[in-house]
Formats: C-alpha cells, sequence, structure tokens
C-alpha cells in the first residue's frame, strides 16, 4: 500500500513538475492565455481563422535583438494573436501587452501602434519594409460573415465563413502611429509628403506603381536611403 502511494505521489510530482514547465516555457514567450484545445470553436465555419491554414509550423521569436528558434506557431488573424503550441494539449495564445516579435514562415510580425477609421489601435502586422526609418506593414485580418439564408427558392444559402483581408500601413519619421495607405497611386504618393525631386524621378523612370506591393517595397527602400 505505502509502494502505491509513493508511486502515485511520484507520478503526480512529475506532472506537475511538467505542466509547470510547460507554463513557464509559455510565459516566457509572453503567452497567457491556455486555449481549449477539445473546444471545436470554429466548426461549421467555411475557410479558417489562421493565416496559411490551422498548422502549425517551426518559427523564431525575437526578444531584445535575440532570436529564439524552434518555436510551434501560428498566426490567428481572426482574433489578432500569435499562438504558440507547447505540447499536444498546450497550446497559448499571447497577451495584447506582448512586445515580442516573431517569424512565422519566413515572416516578421510585430506589434504596430496604428489608426484604422479614425479610432486608435494596436496589433500584429506583417514587416514588408522596417529595416529604416520609413516603415512599412501588411495588416492581414479576417472577418466573419454570419450565415445568409436564399432569399428566394432559387437562391442557395450561404455558411458562416471567414473572409481574408489586408491593408498596407506606413510609418514616416516623426509618426507615433502607422496610417492606412490610401487606394490611389497618387493619394499614396501625397502621404509621403513633399517629396524632392530625385524621389519623383525615381518613380517615374522606374514605372512605379504605389498600390503594387512590390512597387511599394522598391520605393521605400529608396527613400529611406535618401532622407
Amino acid at each position: 500500500m505505502k509502494k502505491l502511494l509513493y508511486l502515485f505521489t511520484f507520478t503526480f510530482t512529475l506532472t506537475s513538475i511538467s505542466s509547470f514547465a510547460q507554463q513557464t516555457e509559455a510565459y516566457a514567450y509572453g503567452a497567457t492565455t491556455l486555449l481549449n484545445t477539445k473546444a471545436a470553436e470554429y466548426s461549421g465555419i467555411d475557410g479558417s481563422p489562421y493565416l496559411d491554414g490551422s498548422e502549425f509550423s517551426k518559427g523564431y521569436m525575437v526578444k531584445d535583438g535575440k532570436s529564439i528558434p524552434n518555436i510551434d506557431l501560428r498566426y490567428n488573424a481572426y482574433k489578432d494573436k500569435i499562438e504558440i503550441k507547447i505540447s499536444e494539449e498546450k497550446i497559448y495564445a499571447t497577451n495584447p501587452n506582448n512586445e515580442n516579435d516573431f517569424i512565422i514562415k519566413g515572416r516578421l510580425f510585430t506589434q504596430v501602434d496604428f489608426t484604422y477609421k479614425e479610432s486608435e489601435r494596436k496589433g500584429y502586422m506583417e514587416c514588408l519594409s522596417c529595416e529604416g526609418e520609413a516603415r512599412l506593414f501588411k495588416r492581414h485580418y479576417k472577418i466573419f460573415e454570419q450565415a445568409k439564408q436564399g432569399r428566394t427558392g432559387y437562391d442557395q444559402n450561404t455558411p458562416p465563413r471567414f473572409i481574408s483581408r489586408e491593408d498596407y500601413f506606413l510609418q514616416l519619421p516623426g509618426m507615433e502611429k502607422a496610417i492606412e495607405l490610401e487606394g490611389s497611386n497618387k493619394k499614396i504618393e501625397e502621404q509621403f509628403g513633399t517629396l524632392d525631386k530625385e524621389m519623383t524621378q525615381f518613380i517615374k523612370e522606374q514605372r512605379l506603381k504605389l498600390k503594387k506591393e512590390e512597387d511599394l517595397i522598391r520605393f521605400i527602400e529608396f527613400y529611406n536611403k535618401a532622407i
């Protein structure tokens, strides 16, 4: 009987130590919310709340300029949270005050203060060009659309679904918050303020369309070298 009691106590202690170690590891990554892995939260909804699907992939966390590799990561674009898998049963989500950066499938995600539709917000964005004083971000997010009934007997019902969206944000020197880029080449150019002759000439000679991501990145890189 004493042997059984000792074995139970020893097993319970090991389990507790393992659970505490996993929680400590998650907290070190800035993830404090333990998710319910058994809950079918997104069952019956078309599409995925995650960027690039629900599978985890090996990535990095960047903390105080140092990269911590080999972390199982995915980005919940609907809830705007990085999710970290510690084990099959333990998945944590980052908290809103997490200042660490994450690299998922070669893309750097960082917390950005930004203005959107006249409101101030903070959330994860992909860094498209963040090396210079002017920085360019892409915001990935998901919209949830409720199921819709067909208006007539000929119309099909539409199930609930997630819809993918993305916007581009610019943060110039002196800006406290990133701003959303406008929808036309001319308006985007105006958002950079008064451009000198060298910059406007670069846009014309290179035939850049600032609505195109690759052209916008090229201009940001040139802009940072010129200022």
